[in-house]
This record gives C-alpha cells, structure tokens and sequence, in this order.
C-alpha cells in the first residue's frame, strides 16, 4: 500500500511517506517513517508511559523484550533500556502530570456533564 505524505510519530521528520499502524506498548495507531518502521520504533511517548505507569519506577517488572524495543530520541535510535537511563522516573515530574491531567477532567467534566444539579440525567 502506498505510503501517505506527513510526519512520522517516531522521529518527527516532515513531510515523508508514511505507514500507519498499531504501537507494541498499547492500543493506538501512529504513523512511521520507512526507517522508523524498520526499526519497529515506538514513540518516544509510548516510552514514557511504561515507565510512569506500567512497570516499577525504576524501569523493572517488564519482560525482557519491552527492553530491547527502541524509540527515536536525541537524533539516534535508542532502546527502552538505554532510554531509561537518559529517563529515570522522578515523581516531582510524575506528580505535576497527574495534577494536570486532573485540571483537563475536572474541565472536561464540567463543560460535557449530562446530569442536572440533582445528579439527574
């Protein structure tokens, strides 16, 4: 199938021709370059929620596959193992995340609640 004119969700190069297709780490559809795509790369997003929410804030509890996948970071390919020593958990980031990820509900809800002051719909 030919390839779309876009960017790439790997590695961020535009405009290049692009294939669409699921990531490894999750139930979402990205667009890759031919070499990110040879390099099976996940974003680098991908990279960052395994390691805030999936495995163990040091980067363990994963299996030894996850480790070897890469991501493109810095102008280079990176694996998660690597990845994870340019990256280690901090939880003042983590917090300050799940702080604004709560203001984008707290708004959401607000703007979208279908039940009346009552708790009615």
């Amino acid at each position: 199938m030919q390839g779309e004119i876009r960017k790439c969700d790997v590695c961020s190069k535009s405009p290049v021709e692009v294939w669409v297709h699921s990531l490894s780490t999750g139930a979402m559809s990205i667009a890759s370059c031919r070499e990110c795509l040879s390099h099976f790369a996940e974003p680098e997003f991908a990279f960052q929620h395994l390691r805030d929410f999936v495995g163990q804030p040091d980067g363990s509890g994963l299996r030894e596959e996850v480790y070897e996948m890469e991501t493109y970071a810095n102008g280079k390919y990176i694996t998660y193992r690597d990845w994870l020593k340019e990256n280690p958990f901090n939880q003042e980031d983590y917090d300050e995340q799940m702080k604004h990820l709560e203001e984008i509900n707290q708004k959401y809800y607000e703007e979208n609640n279908p039940l009346n002051e009552e708790g009615i719909l």
